[in-house]
């Protein structure tokens, strides 16, 4: 698909409370439920192949020159818990589940304001899913839970052997889950580790538990890795309290800043984002990443295509915090680094303690 290329220059994004980024995009097809939860495998695109890695050199056989120069200062750190920028170390292993945004599932959503990082990507027919991650895994519902994507194992590979948990994915995406660094614990393999509680047209309604699924799980990483997240003050930044983004014609978001909780209380398609037992859901922070997104390898029983994201690379970053934005950068040089988040010159923007939401959102969305 065709997308436009959103511009580099800073005074393109008007930030008033009401500001534009807008560029031309390709147009997504017209939104259809998915009669299933996995998708068939498309003879028309494959994934990309991430950049390689930069080769190390050898040790010099030449003895060293004494100096005097002064030390290089070390980058600050990850905080106790690099997920959250808590105080308190985080035990792990880190659980990601994959939660469904369909219309019909929001009602029904559980777990999600509990999440260390919730990660919002588009999925085929116009939708968006979430993969919510889990630094200290307990045992709360979290769902409705769906199936994996391959975007999903490129987002995860800075984590580590995590646990995840799905339910539904072709026999393609199953076999690429299994060749990847995770853990998983798909509803199909691990039934015990899953409850339904009702069915709707497109999905049975199933639920899990963050320690559950480790109890399942094949020797996950233990602990919370250094995934290039970085908190604590960060100056800058312009007053902005509310926020919408259209990941297209059918799926948008928005976020209004609540200066007493001081937390971005979210929407989805107009609706606030209250669970099932009547949380409303709020980050501390919002990041929308712009990504290019690229017709996927599969499609699903109804011939919609399962878009894939690149989120190897680098581009545009639009950061929230404490009712004000920040126009920045990500980059990630290879599939095994960290996602960071950096200015011109490539110091590490802080987030405020606290959950983080990632829109993964194409590259010429419109975004005010």
């Amino acid at each position: 698909m065709s997308v436009g290329r959103l511009s580099r220059t800073r005074a393109v994004l008007v930030v008033t409370g009401a500001a534009v980024v807008a560029a031309a995009c390709g147009g997504h097809g017209s939104h259809k439920a998915a009669a299933t939860s996995g998708t068939t495998p498309s003879a028309s695109t494959a994934p990309s192949a991430a950049p390689s890695a930069v080769a190390s050199t050898g040790p010099s056989t030449t003895p060293p020159a004494v100096t005097t120069t002064k030390a290089v200062k070390p980058k600050p750190g990850p905080a106790a818990n690099p997920l959250t920028g808590s105080s308190s170390k985080a035990k792990g292993p880190v659980v990601v589940i994959k939660v469904d945004n369909s219309e019909s599932a929001r009602p029904l959503q559980k777990g999600l304001s509990k999440a260390a990082i919730v990660v919002q990507e588009l999925v085929e027919g116009g939708d968006t899913r979430y993969m919510a991650i889990y630094d200290n895994p307990a045992h709360f519902e979290v769902g409705p839970v769906r199936s994996a994507r391959p975007t999903d194992l490129q987002i995860l590979k800075p984590f580590g052997k995590v646990v995840l948990g799905f339910s539904g994915a072709n026999s393609g995406v199953l076999a690429q889950v299994h060749a990847a660094n995770v853990a998983p614990v798909s509803q199909e393999e691990r039934g015990g580790a899953y409850v339904t509680e009702g069915r709707r047209p497109v999905a049975y309604n199933f639920y899990t538990w963050p320690d559950t699924l480790v109890s399942h799980a094949t020797k996950p990483d233990p602990g919370v890795p250094d995934v290039g997240l970085r908190f604590g003050a960060q100056p800058g930044g312009k007053p902005f309290p509310a926020l919408h983004v259209n990941f297209n014609h059918y799926s948008h978001a928005d976020a209004t800043w609540d200066a007493s909780a001081k937390v971005w209380r979210l929407s989805q398609g107009g609706t606030p984002m209250n669970l099932a037992d009547g949380t409303r859901v709020g980050a501390a922070n919002i990041i929308v990443q712009f990504v290019h997104v690229h017709a996927g390898g599969y499609v699903d029983v109804l011939g919609n295509n399962s878009p894939d994201s690149v989120v190897v690379g680098n581009g545009e970053a639009l950061i929230l915090r404490d009712g004000k934005l920040l126009h920045k950068r990500w980059t990630r040089p290879t599939s095994s680094a960290a996602t960071r988040y950096v200015d011109d010159k490539g110091n590490d923007i802080k987030l405020a303690p606290g959950q983080t939401w990632i829109m993964m959102v194409p590259i010429g969305a419109v975004v005010s």
